[in-house]
Parts: C-alpha cells; sequence; structure tokens
C-alpha cells in the first residue's frame, strides 16, 4: 500500500514540475517582450525624394521580429487601433496601416505588447512611419516611401 502512495505522489509532483517550469519560461519570454530599448531617428528623416505623395494619410509600416504581438496605436492622445501581427518570414513586414490625414496629427503612440509608450511628435512634413521591432529594440524612422514602395 505504501508503495503506490509514493509512486503516485512521485508521479504528481514530476507532473507538477514539468507545468511549474513550463510557466515559468512563458512567463520569463513574456515579460522580456514587455521591457524594450526604444530608438526614434529624427536625424535620418530624407529631404532629397521630391516626388508628389499620392495622398494625406499617414501610413505606418511594421517588421521585424514580431510574433502574435499585439499593437496598441494611439494618435493625439487617443486610442485609435489594437492589432496582432506577425512578421512574414519570406518578405520580412507584418504588414501596415492606414491612419488619418497627417496635417491633423499632433502625435502617434505605439505599444508592444503593453510594454513602453513610444511617443513621437512628428515633423510637420509628410513622411510616413517605420516601426522595427528587433531584439528587444523598438525603432522608428521616417519615410516619404518606404522601400519596398519604391
Amino acid at each position: 500500500m505504501m508503495n503506490i502512495t509514493i509512486s503516485k505522489i512521485m508521479k504528481y509532483s514530476i507532473i507538477f514540475l514539468a507545468f511549474a517550469l513550463t510557466a515559468c519560461s512563458q512567463q520569463s519570454s513574456i515579460s522580456d517582450r514587455l521591457s524594450y530599448d526604444i530608438q526614434i531617428d529624427y536625424m535620418d528623416i530624407p529631404n532629397s525624394d521630391t516626388r508628389e505623395l499620392t495622398n494625406d494619410t499617414l501610413f505606418v509600416l511594421f517588421d521585424g521580429n514580431l510574433f502574435e504581438d499585439t499593437i496598441d496605436v494611439m494618435i493625439n492622445n487617443r486610442h485609435f487601433k489594437q492589432t496582432i501581427l506577425s512578421t512574414d518570414e519570406i518578405e520580412g513586414n507584418a504588414g501596415h496601416l492606414a491612419t488619418i490625414p497627417y496635417m491633423r496629427i499632433e502625435n502617434i503612440g505605439f505599444r508592444i505588447n503593453k510594454g513602453k509608450l513610444i511617443y513621437i511628435e512628428p515633423e510637420k512634413d509628410h513622411y510616413n512611419i517605420r516601426l522595427t521591432y528587433l531584439n528587444n529594440r523598438a525603432t522608428v524612422r521616417f519615410y516619404k516611401f518606404f522601400p519596398s514602395y519604391r
């Protein structure tokens, strides 16, 4: 009788330990995705491309290493959209988002998986935004035309 009880206790202890280790490793990867560095490249704003933009809407291109990540977009301090994105391994991008007319944007913010707010007050000239998430770094760059759209 004692052997059966010890056997069951060992069996359930091993199962519990396996669940605990799995939960800890998942929690660790989630917390890694919540803490990221932010880099905004205002210095690399292009000024040589003089082609006319076809519309006045601000577009945001997402790329990098996204996998079912929740992106919250705020415009003028108000929630605009929440979307879940994953990077296409072949094309390297995770999609794009059309927002509102550029001249009506005073500020725009992004939050990846409820992490830090990426807050931008864009230049008054019309530039589109590319948000790249790679190696726990969110990088924002400005483009007249996205490189893949040329």
